[in-house]
């Protein structure tokens, strides 16, 4: 996702080149405590998004799925299941946060 001060596009196919020396500030935030893994520039000259033009432009990844249980019971911290989907997790956690 591709944000500005007043712009916001779920474009994935949509390419955003940002030349180095334009970047005023970098904000990275790994996915540890939150659900995105987020890159944030903040610019020295606006760039065109789309049609309009933005000092800031932020991408993110989403790096857990919702979910929801749907029996309600509680289950064990040693269910073989649940230790396997949290290992999951927290690799696919890594890869993004490497990736960025």
């Amino acid at each position: 996702m591709i944000m500005g001060s007043d712009i916001r596009h779920r474009r994935a196919d949509e390419r955003v080149d940002i030349l180095f020396g334009n970047i005023k500030h970098a904000f990275f935030q790994a996915a540890e405590k939150e659900m995105i893994t987020l890159l944030h520039f903040h610019l020295h000259i606006h760039i065109m998004v789309g049609n309009k033009k933005t000092k800031d432009v932020q991408f993110y990844v989403e790096v857990m799925d919702v979910v929801q249980t749907l029996g309600g019971g509680k289950r064990s911290a040693y269910d073989p299941d649940e230790i396997e989907e949290e290992q999951r997790e927290r690799d696919r956690k890594n890869k993004i946060n490497m990736d960025f």
